[in-house]
């Protein structure tokens, strides 16, 4: 005998609540809660994606499994999982019309599912952003068997829609010309530059000068880097690097190389670990 739409909806229905019910341990913040999302192990990684699951912070494809006695034996602390694109109530949106129709992510390590949770909920309370533009949520470019991207460590920002305006890193940030004054020849960097700056700052040091002009691209775009040096990888010897230093956060400005420049004119790449 088979089941109707509506038996199936009523079985996922009960499924959902019995899981909900094993797991309301990690209803409050579990261990892990306040550690920046590159320094997390996977357990701790693990306890915050159940906490964001039983709080409805995120979905997944599938419901996580216990056994008879509660214990959790999906996720475990190294498997990956993927998201549905909509995220701490933040509709995201890949920006690739190859992707277009997707519904979901590619599979994500538990550490960067954090760091995504985390970005998302920063930019949702400061700035009131209702879409994110994504790319690489757990797959590369294929030009690489295996990268940060397709090991689910990474992510790519290319913007968001925000309660002053829709900010876009390629047409905002990329696509501006490099002034003279910071170094730029013919509006760009010179191919061999291993030192940069902030195209669009006026004074690249002037930070109190940037939040102030927070509504703007050039306020937008360096807040979010500076929150993502304290939750994403940096490899950078300052505790939160400027954007135009040396930074494992990779952005139209990028100082280490042309090759890096030209990869992410259109985005800003974060991830949470190298692949090992």
């Amino acid at each position: 005998m088979g089941f109707g739409v509506g038996s199936l909806a009523l079985r996922l229905q009960q499924q959902y609540a019995a899981v909900q019910k094993q797991l309301q341990r990690f209803v409050p913040p579990p261990a892990g809660f306040g550690v920046i999302a590159r320094s997390l192990t996977h357990e701790q990684a693990r306890d915050l994606v159940l906490h964001y699951w039983v709080n409805s912070v995120i979905t997944m494809d599938r419901f996580p499994e216990c056994d008879g006695n509660g214990n959790v034996t999906w996720p475990k602390p190294t498997d990956k999982v993927i998201l549905k694109l909509n995220i701490a109530g933040v509709k995201f949106t890949p920006d690739n019309p190859e992707a277009s129709a997707w519904v979901q992510t590619r599979g994500l390590d538990l550490r960067n599912v954090v760091m995504v949770v985390r970005l998302t909920q920063y930019l949702k309370d400061r700035w009131g952003v209702s879409v994110i533009f994504w790319g690489g949520l757990g797959i590369g470019s294929g030009k690489q068997p295996k990268d940060t991207h397709t090991e689910g460590l990474a992510m790519d920002f290319h913007g968001a829609i925000t309660s002053f305006g829709h900010f876009d890193v390629d047409r905002d940030w990329g696509s501006k010309p490099v002034p003279a004054a910071i170094g730029g020849v013919d509006g760009g960097w010179p191919p061999t530059a291993k030192k940069t700056s902030y195209r669009l700052a006026v004074n690249p040091l002037d930070f109190a000068g940037l939040a102030r002009s927070a509504v703007s691209p050039a306020g937008f775009f360096w807040d979010v880097y500076q929150y993502m040096t304290t939750q994403a990888r940096h490899d950078s010897t300052e505790p939160k690097p400027r954007i135009g230093e040396g930074s494992g956060i990779h952005h139209p400005d990028t100082s280490w190389s042309d090759y890096l420049r030209k990869g992410h004119k259109n985005h800003f790449h974060f991830e949470v670990a190298a692949v090992k």
